[in-house]
C-alpha cells in the first residue's frame, strides 16, 4: 500500500487531531463572544472614586455595560443585597461579585490582551493592579481625614515614595508593559484621581507623567475621556 508518511501526507488520525483542536478553539471563542454579548451592570456611587478603575477597565475590554450610580440615600436598602455588603458590584449573566479589583480582573477575561502577552507582562500587570488598590486606599484615607489634613502627607511622602518604586519598571517608551494592560489602567486611574486633587502631583516625575499621557492616548480610553458615558464628579 501507499505509505502516507513517505508521500508527505499526514495520517488521517493526525489530521483529525488537528481539526479537533481547532474546533475546540473556535467553540471557546464563540462562547466568549456569546458570554460577553450579555449586558454587564456595574454599580457604584455617583462618583469616580473606587469605581473609576472598573469603568476604565470595562471601556478598555470593549464589553457592553451599563453603570448604575446610586445615591447615599439608596445605599442602605441596596447594601443587604450585595455580595459583600459593599460597592462596587458587577452583574453579568449568573455572575454577581463585589471587590473592585476582582471586577477588573473579570473584565480581563473578555479582552485577554489586557492581561499581558508574556509571563513578565502578566506578572507586572497583576502587581500594578494591587498597587493601584493600595494607592486608592491611601488617597481615600487622606480624603476622609479630618478636614482633609491627610493630603499633605499623601502628596509629599506616600505618593512620591510609591512613584519612586514604580519608575523602575518603566521601559524606554515610558510604559510598564509591551501593550496596554489592566495594571497600567489601574495605575493611570489612581494617578488621574490624584491629579484631580493636586494637578502638580507628578511634576517631579516626568516619565510617570509621560506614562499617563500614553494611557490617555490609547484608543478606547481616549474615546471615553473625550465623550464620557457617565457624568461622575471626581
Amino acid at each position: 500500500g501507499i505509505n502516507a508518511e513517505y508521500m508527505g501526507i499526514a495520517p488521517f488520525e493526525d489530521i483529525f487531531r488537528r481539526l479537533t483542536r481547532r474546533m475546540k478553539l473556535l467553540v471557546f471563542s464563540l462562547l466568549v463572544v456569546c458570554a460577553s454579548a450579555e449586558l454587564f451592570t456595574l454599580t457604584y456611587f455617583q462618583a469616580k472614586a473606587r469605581g473609576w478603575f472598573p469603568i476604565l477597565a470595562a471601556e478598555a475590554s470593549g464589553v457592553d455595560y451599563t453603570y448604575v450610580g446610586i445615591t447615599s440615600d439608596q445605599w442602605p436598602k441596596l447594601k443587604p443585597t450585595t455580595p459583600l455588603g459593599q460597592l462596587p458590584t458587577l452583574k453579568h449573566n449568573d455572575v454577581y461579585i463585589g471587590q473592585s479589583l476582582a471586577i477588573v480582573r473579570y473584565f480581563g477575561r473578555f479582552q485577554p490582551s489586557l492581561l499581558g502577552s508574556t509571563d513578565r507582562d502578566f506578572a507586572v500587570g497583576q502587581m500594578l493592579i494591587d498597587e493601584a488598590g493600595d494607592l486608592y486606599n491611601a488617597l481615600a484615607e487622606a480624603a476622609f481625614s479630618e478636614n482633609q489634613t491627610g493630603y499633605p502627607a499623601f502628596f509629599k511622602t506616600t505618593l512620591p515614595t510609591q512613584l519612586g518604586h514604580l519608575v523602575k519598571f518603566l521601559d524606554s517608551r515610558n510604559q510598564f508593559t509591551a501593550q496596554l494592560t489592566l495594571g497600567e489602567i489601574g495605575i493611570f486611574s489612581q494617578l488621574d484621581l490624584a491629579l484631580d486633587v493636586y494637578p502638580k502631583a507628578l511634576d517631579a516625575f516626568p516619565t510617570i507623567r509621560a506614562f499617563v499621557q500614553y494611557v490617555k492616548s490609547t484608543p478606547r480610553i481616549a474615546s471615553y475621556l473625550a465623550h464620557p458615558k457617565w457624568n461622575l464628579p471626581a
